[in-house]
């Protein structure tokens, strides 16, 4: 009986396995074909060994849900292959462009590759598409077509000529024809498209392409050539070139700007509000320089916390040098600017490979006052050795002189940088030698850096050094996870008998995971720091060891960060085993459209070494950020520090600042900081700040500038941090962004009046946060710095869809029964407005628009036009939208049936009458509709 029942549970068991593997083996599609890879356009199929070519492959979701892919790239052996992007997100009929690097290396032989790009559906295993390019390496091909190189700018309404030249290489007569292929945005014409060359012979074409002038956009085009000649198996020749079609500004009516000046009359008070300064603050632009002036005086005495009432300052600075007049001892109140202290003369200068600058000035940063001089001198060796050598001279309270020479040597490419530095410093009171060895890079994927340094100072009778050893490594193991460490040793010796050792390690796991609009971040990391004191007397030694976790959550609304360390220490010559806690937490969040909050805090327990005493530290900040209008802006903030233990501290600070603009430029601002020192000094100070700005319109002529290059920094606008290897184009000019962002054109050679950037090379998920292109002629003076500031660009994306009443009821004049989606409505005209900025888009099958890759900001979403089915009618026209950097917003309009009434008819006919409107005011809002739809198929 007991066997029996036994077989049966057996039985039972294996049929509910049976049933469960057949449930999920038919809710797992395999290869479901909702995922597909294209082939847009490759940069050229003939490279050479070494030469870099860009594949660009279009990736769609034909499915109508969202899709996350993986691209993987496979390459032949020898080939370096890489997108811009590892896994992208895709809603249902979207699709993305992506780039593919593809670099052959030096010692691959002649033939023909295939490169393999991969798109693989995460939500089902198998779902799959594959797009393969084809790459000759060394091959001589029977014949080449070749766009020349020409102005990539094309102003709006103008034409201009492209050549083209056919070359023969096969060894008997060729005839083809040339196709032209250009976009709805160019109407190109060619004088001659049959062509018959002999072996070796060479055709030149000549193409006109001309473009709307009515456009008041910016936008790209592409033209592609395509030589068909025969029947043999290379049948077809093809090559492409893109251009950016720059809209005219036809409303520019005078040559002569205005310099700005703005003049700014302030008082400053601090304490009890007795005695203010009263002074003058401004700016301007002349003799192709900056001018800078801040005057401030009062009659009254100097006060306990910020010293002289007196301030006047005065600078000039452009290109070549500065000069500086002024004077005062300290900051007059932490809410003004202080500018700079002492007077001072300065200048610099350089060639293509020599470069120097010096200085003199007398200042007060220390009291008492000093004066200083001081000279660099560098020589560019090559374009990646460079070697400098620095001195100054100083008096006062460090008296004495310094010598360093510097070395800097970039190797592999601009990533990889080894600096070694080495100086003297000849005080009055003590010698200091030093010598510093870094180097630091990226290569294979592993991003390192190293540093060693050692100091010596000699003192009457003793002897000091000081050794520091440190590095890091990091490497990246895709789909947003890498692995980082870093070691730091410090040795101290002082005189003799006593020494003090450092060592610190650190190692960790970091995890980045977007989704969607929203990104979050994880970072887990031990640490373990040692700390060893030497005396004629004891020796301590004190170890720690901690793990570190953090998590940051960020979306279009802002950012919630938090960080969290615990760890154990003990300190052996005072026999003490206790714990650690620090912890921080920050945030930045969006409140409203118009309001920011921004907070952050931070506690931290622990104990001191030399008395085994407990402390604790606690501090919170917090700053609200209101702007009501354009117009004006308003903040307020807040800190409050406490310190218990051995030493023991309460601080608090209030602040806050408003500043309204006013019609023609004017500016009122207002500011008040109150701090209270608490049980430390029982003192309560308070500061004051009120200012009234008008700016001051000075037309004069045009100086001809006397820079010698255009320089510029492309930089992160929300790090502040410059951008390495982004491309910047003056016309055929080209110019690669060092690891700082910056960037240098010669005057003598520019041809071009635009400065535009490759997208590819900031990044496709990235736009630049000012209009680009750049015209040169409306920057007043060329010797200052063009800033190019990048944000992640965002994304307006939403349908267009048809409702009708349910069961046609709208026809019988029911105007209450429930509205239900239909269909999608595809070929609507969209556009996006922001000033001068101007997007547009039609929806496509699916009735999905998307507006890509925008800088952030508020614009105004219209519709312009679309094929209405008959007695329908937009619900709403237009939007207001506002997006934030690396946002995707989505918003819908509804096509909704236009009310009806019904009105009886003496002949018991029923006419249907629509509300607001007869049939002949139908007919001309039909007879509109075309006309509009007219006039975009004209542009």
């Amino acid at each position: 009986m007991t066997r029996h029942v036994f077989r049966q549970s057996v039985l039972l068991w294996c049929c509910m396995v049976y049933m469960q593997f057949s449930l999920v083996v038919a809710q797992t599609p395999i290869q479901q074909a909702d995922i597909s890879l294209t082939a847009v356009v490759s940069d050229t199929t003939e490279v050479m060994p070494g030469e870099l070519a860009t594949l660009v492959v279009r990736a769609e979701n034909q499915s109508s849900a969202k899709r996350t892919v993986d691209i993987h790239v496979d390459a032949p052996v020898g080939w370096t292959a890489a997108a811009t992007t590892a896994t992208v997100s895709l809603d249902g009929g979207e699709s993305m462009l992506l780039f593919v690097s593809v670099r052959p290396a030096s010692t691959v032989p002649p033939g023909t590759y295939r490169i393999r790009v991969t798109g693989s559906s995460r939500e089902y295993r198998g779902a799959q598409s594959v797009v393969e390019a084809i790459y000759s390496v060394g091959l001589v091909r029977a014949m080449v077509l070749v766009i020349k190189p020409t102005n990539e700018f094309i102003l709006a309404g103008r034409a201009i000529e492209v050549r083209a030249t056919l070359t023969n290489n096969s060894n008997r007569i060729e005839t083809g024809s040339l196709v032209v292929e250009g976009g709805p945005s160019f109407d190109v014409s060619v004088k001659k498209k049959e062509w018959s060359l002999l072996p070796a012979e060479t055709a030149e074409f000549v193409l006109v392409i001309t473009t709307d002038g009515s456009t008041t956009a910016q936008y790209e085009g592409r033209l592609r050539l395509k030589s068909i000649f025969g029947a043999e198996e290379y049948d077809k020749v093809a090559a492409s070139r893109g251009f950016t079609v720059v809209p005219t500004n036809r409303n520019r009516t005078r040559n002569v700007p205005d310099i700005p000046v703005v003049l700014s009359l302030q008082a400053v008070g601090d304490n009890d509000g007795t005695n203010p300064q009263y002074g003058l603050r401004g700016s301007t632009n002349a003799l192709d320089g900056q001018v800078l002036f801040d005057v401030l005086y009062s009659g009254g005495p100097r006060t306990s916390l910020y010293g002289a009432r007196d301030h006047a300052f005065l600078s000039y600075t452009n290109q070549y040098g500065y000069v500086i007049f002024g004077d005062h001892s300290q900051r007059l109140t932490p809410l003004t600017s202080s500018g700079l202290y002492g007077v001072g003369i300065g200048g610099s200068g350089q060639t293509r490979r020599l470069f120097a600058s010096g200085t003199i000035a007398k200042t007060r940063f220390m009291s008492p006052e000093q004066t200083v001089a001081g000279a660099v001198v560098g020589y560019h060796v090559t374009r990646h050795i460079s070697l400098s050598a620095n001195t100054v001279s100083r008096t006062g309270l460090f008296d004495g002189s310094f010598f360093s020479a510097r070395s800097q040597i970039q190797f592999l490419d601009r990533n990889n940088q080894a600096d070694i530095e080495c100086g003297i410093d000849d005080e009055s009171r003590f010698d200091t030698m030093s010598c510093m060895v870094g180097l630091t890079g990226q290569a294979a994927g592993v991003t390192y850096r190293a540093r060693a340094s050692d100091i010596s100072s000699t003192f009457p009778g003793s002897r000091a050094g000081l050794r520091e050893r440190s590095g890091s490594l990091g490497y990246s193991l895709g789909s947003g996870v890498s692995v980082s460490g870093s070691a730091m040793t410090i040795s101290q010796d002082y005189a003799e008998g006593f020494s003090n050792e450092q060592s610190f390690y650190e190692a960790g796991l970091s995890l980045s995971l977007p989704v969607g609009a929203k990104s979050i971040r994880a970072d887990v990391f031990y640490i373990f720091r040692n700390r060893e004191y030497v005396s004629v007397m004891s020796t301590s030694d004190r170890l720690e060891n901690a793990v570190r976790t953090s998590l940051m959550y960020k979306n279009f609304l802002g950012s919630i960060r938090g960080t969290v360390e615990l760890g154990t220490a003990s300190s052996k010559n005072i026999g003490y085993d206790g714990s650690t806690w620090k912890s921080r937490l920050s945030a930045s969040i969006r409140l409203s459209r118009k309001i920011t909050l921004t907070a952050s805090g931070n506690y931290d327990t622990g104990f001191l070494v030399n008395t085994a005493s407990e402390l604790s530290r606690a501090s919170l900040s917090a700053l609200i950020t209101v702007r009501p209008a354009s117009y004006s802006d308003f903040s307020a903030g807040v800190v409050h520090t406490r310190n218990d233990g051995i030493f023991s501290s309460d601080y608090r600070s209030y602040r806050f600042r408003y500043r309204h603009r006013l019609p023609f430029g004017h500016e009122i601002e207002l500011a008040a900081q109150v701090v209270d020192f608490g049980s430390a000094k029982s003192e309560i100070a308070t500061n004051f700040l009120i200012s009234y700005s008008v700016p001051v319109g000075l037309s004069g002529p045009r100086r001809k500038s006397t820079a010698e290059s255009i320089r510029g920094r492309v930089y992160d606008a929300e790090t502040g941090e410059g951008m390495a290897d982004v491309i910047v184009f003056i016309g055929d000019n080209v110019s690669i962004t060092d690891s700082n962002g910056w960037f240098s054109f010669p005057i003598a050679g520019i041809t071009s009046n635009y400065i535009t950037i490759d997208q590819r090379s900031i990044g496709i998920e990235n736009t630049a946060l000012i209009d680009i292109p750049i015209r040169l002629r409306d920057i007043i003076d060329l010797t200052i710095p063009i800033d190019i500031p990048i944000v992640r660009s965002a994304q307006v994306s939403g349908t267009v869809s048809i409702w009708e009443r349910e069961g046609g009821s709208n026809l019988l004049g029911q105007q209450n029964a429930p509205l239900i989606q239909g269909s999608q409505l595809r070929g609507v005209l969209l556009e996006l407005r922001s000033g001068s900025k101007v997007f547009s888009v039609r929806t496509d099958r699916s009735g999905r628009f998307y507006f890509r890759q925008i800088p952030s900001g508020s614009y105004e979403l219209n519709i312009l036009s679309g094929d209405l089915p008959e007695g329908h009618e937009f619900e709403s026209g237009s939007l207001m939208v506002s997006v934030s950097p690396g946002q995707e917003s989505e918003y819908h309009f509804r096509v909704l049936p236009i009310r009806r009434t019904i009105k009886m008819i003496g002949s018991n006919d029923l006419e249907l009458i629509e509300r607001g409107g007869t049939k002949k005011r139908r007919e001309q809002r039909k007879l509109e509709q075309r006309e509009l739809e007219q006039r975009e198929r004209e542009k």
